[in-house]
């Protein structure tokens, strides 16, 4: 034990720093995620966003930000269709439900089936459908 304090002792924090967020990013490239079986926990919301526009109405092909429905109704606000609800969510919301939400009350994850956020109760601004 007094070995391996003292090995960390000589290892320079940035290095530590590196070897910690190299092993965080094996771990997140082997994880399967299947949105299906994602059950958010107390208050939070599992959200999907709409598909990608990857033409405008008018035939102009979208790249980049421009084709990301996600943030359509403004940089701050999101929607999104609700996959799954949490057990302690008060809010009036069920699965297929569409939701505003703002950006920065969500924690997004990326899937092989796309993106989702997780949405905390307090962070749903409207209920769309």
């Amino acid at each position: 034990m007094q070995a391996m304090q003292a090995m960390r002792a000589m290892t320079p924090p940035s290095a530590r720093l590196a070897s910690n967020a190299q092993s965080r990013r094996n771990v997140r490239a082997h994880a399967s995620l299947d949105v299906l079986k994602m059950s958010p926990l107390g208050d939070r919301v599992l959200v999907k966003p709409p598909p990608r526009v990857e033409k405008s109405a008018g035939g102009v092909i979208l790249t980049g930000a421009a084709g990301d429905s996600m943030a359509a109704v403004g940089e701050q606000i999101l929607t999104g269709t609700v996959v799954s609800v949490g057990e302690e969510v008060e809010l009036e919301v069920a699965a297929g439900d569409t939701v505003m939400f703002t950006k920065y009350g969500s924690s997004d994850i990326e899937t092989e089936e796309g993106s989702v956020s997780f949405v905390a109760q307090k962070s749903i601004l409207a209920k769309l459908s």
